[in-house]
């Protein structure tokens, strides 16, 4: 019976606890799939685009990052609404009052504008070179309409991120993204220029970097 005993624990320690944490992780791999596809076909880009609500705005824009996003068929058939979407996302939510959490506990703070930009602009990092020239229409909006400094400085780390020279870019197109962005550049008006002066020259700079 000592004998049993140990085979048995052997096989439990072995084979059995490592198939039930391994079937933990499909079901908890289904369950964010489902809450994904849920959240696609509740039209989670209109959702976003138009709530009222920053804090439902925020967590709409959290869940669609995990839950949607990595799991595109084609993302890049997607990107257009997806950039479209977050832009008009962020402009809404500068429009919107502050908010608190409500929860059984008490209020948290809610999510501001500053909180839906940083979300935001991870995703047109994302798909950045999707469409460089819708990429640079979106970040040069943003930036140019920005509500604060903070925010600001924010589409400009974009915009570095978005100009920079990027290794596997090159080795499949070489400098297009670079060639594009200043091609895009030079036919900007000198007002256009000048109100956007150090959106123009971290660009630059990124683009002249060797």
């Amino acid at each position: 019976m000592q004998s049993i005993n140990k085979r048995m624990k052997k096989i439990m320690q072995e084979h059995l606890l490592p198939a039930g944490y391994e079937f933990q992780k499909v079901l908890a791999d289904f369950e964010r799939l489902s809450s994904g596809k849920e959240l696609f076909d509740g039209k989670a880009l209109a959702e976003m685009a138009e709530c009222d609500d920053n804090n439902i705005r925020y967590e709409t824009l959290k869940r669609f990052v995990s839950d949607v996003l990595p799991h595109y068929d084609d993302i890049w058939a997607e990107q257009s609404e997806i950039r479209r979407a977050v832009v008009q996302a962020v402009k809404k939510a500068r429009n919107v009052q502050l908010r608190p959490v409500v929860t059984p506990q008490g209020n948290l703070p809610g999510k501001t504008v500053a909180d839906i930009v940083e979300i935001s602009a991870d995703i047109i990092d994302n798909i950045r070179y999707g469409d460089i020239v819708a990429t640079f229409d979106s970040i040069f909006d943003l930036y140019s309409s920005a509500s604060s400094p903070k925010e600001r400085e924010r589409w400009i780390c974009s915009t570095k991120t978005f100009a920079e020279h990027n290794m596997s870019v090159w080795r499949q197109s070489w400098a297009i993204v670079q060639a594009q962005i200043a091609k895009i550049i030079s036919a900007l008006t000198d007002i256009e220029l000048v109100i956007s002066r150090q959106f123009i020259v971290e660009m630059l700079d990124e683009v002249l970097e060797c």
